[in-house]
């Protein structure tokens, strides 16, 4: 190897030991958020329920320690959303309001989601590790955006029961309690759609419908936060296809996640993915209604990307050709009048 292909595999290495570190931390503050607001919930919904029961008072104490927990939580993710990497320093930033936390410090008892339970497994390629860590990094950030927001909504509704005289208190407890809930949903969704909970094949041929609804699951979310409208026309009888399941799913992730950054100017942007079988091939179309492509050679989409972001790269877009067509696929992408693109992906079926 010469001496710039070592410089370029050594500068991946260090992007893949980053990233990881900050799945780690984001994996780690998840699973602390889901096991923490049901612990605050489940105890509180206990007491409020001995408390219409038998009218026992609601003890102080309690309720204390159930607004300071949120109160943790709410800093947790505010710190997340404020740094955006895995270890917190201390700093001298007048904007800061006091919600920041070493996480490493405070997370290094808590475990993180295994490899092995994670929709996208290790690869050993350095160029598709990075880019599968990637894909998980985007599905955190997009978990914490809608937390974030959440957390908010909780740190106020638990303001509330400190202003609260006691007779009034049971309501504005339930409402507290209520917020908190909603913490554990978003959490423990985001947490689903991570791991996905179904065990993948790895091998000749991949379950397609097993394919398409984790990506939808994943896509659903992601789009979300870009007010992109997804949009699914699977035909019914869909079998196998030919190749592996990881490796699809990471170049249909790819290919839809990349939509996000041409789409940010449409006004109402949506994507459509089809998929049927014609003759012993699968066929899927993904169409959106942005800007065509401004090349003469519309299959410029897939060349790599320099000197750019990972935004503008698309996602590695060549990576998900070269996986599709090393299994005897083909992507075709074309403008899709009057406005916008679309990608056929042809793949051998079972």
């Amino acid at each position: 190897m010469g001496l710039e292909g070592e410089h370029v595999n050594n500068g991946l290495e260090e992007q893949i030991e980053r990233q990881r570190a900050r799945n780690d931390i984001y994996s780690r503050a998840l699973n602390k958020i889901v096991t923490a607001s049901y612990e605050i919930v489940s105890v509180s919904r206990a007491i409020l329920g001995e408390h219409a029961r038998t009218e026992t008072p609601i003890s102080p104490e309690h309720l204390t320690r159930a607004y300071s927990e949120s109160v943790h939580l709410y800093r947790i993710i505010c710190t997340i959303m404020k740094k955006h990497k895995p270890q917190i320093e201390e700093d001298d930033d007048e904007t800061d309001t006091g919600t920041r936390l070493n996480l490493e410090m405070i997370l290094q008892d808590i475990n993180p989601i295994p490899e092995s339970q994670y929709l996208l497994r290790p690869e050993e390629d350095a160029r598709m590790e990075l880019n599968r860590l990637r894909i998980i990094g985007v599905i955190y950030d997009t978990t914490y955006k809608k937390l974030s927001s959440q957390a908010a909504v909780m740190r106020y509704a638990g303001s509330e029961i400190e202003k609260t005289e006691y007779k009034a208190l049971q309501d504005k407890y339930w409402n507290f309690i209520t917020q908190v809930s909603k913490i554990h949903e978003l959490a423990s969704e985001g947490k689903c759609i991570m791991t996905n909970g179904i065990p993948m094949t790895r091998g000749e041929y991949a379950p397609l419908m097993h394919i398409l609804d984790s990506v939808e699951k994943v896509v659903r979310q992601f789009y979300r936060q870009h007010k992109i409208e997804l949009e699914m026309n699977i035909d019914s009888g869909i079998t196998n296809i030919h190749g592996d399941e990881q490796e699809i799913k990471q170049a249909l992730l790819n290919i839809l996640m990349a939509k996000a950054h041409p789409l940010r100017k449409t006004e109402n942007p949506k994507v459509t993915l089809g998929c049927s079988r014609c003759g012993d091939n699968i066929v899927m179309y993904i169409t959106d209604n942005g800007p065509n492509i401004p090349h003469k050679d519309e299959h410029m989409i897939f060349e790599p990307a320099r000197n750019v972001t990972l935004e503008d790269r698309n996602y590695y877009n060549d990576i998900a050709e070269s996986t599709i067509e090393r299994y005897g696929g083909e992507v075709c992408v074309k403008n899709w009048p009057p406005s916008g693109v679309r990608l056929r992906i042809t793949l051998p079926a079972n």
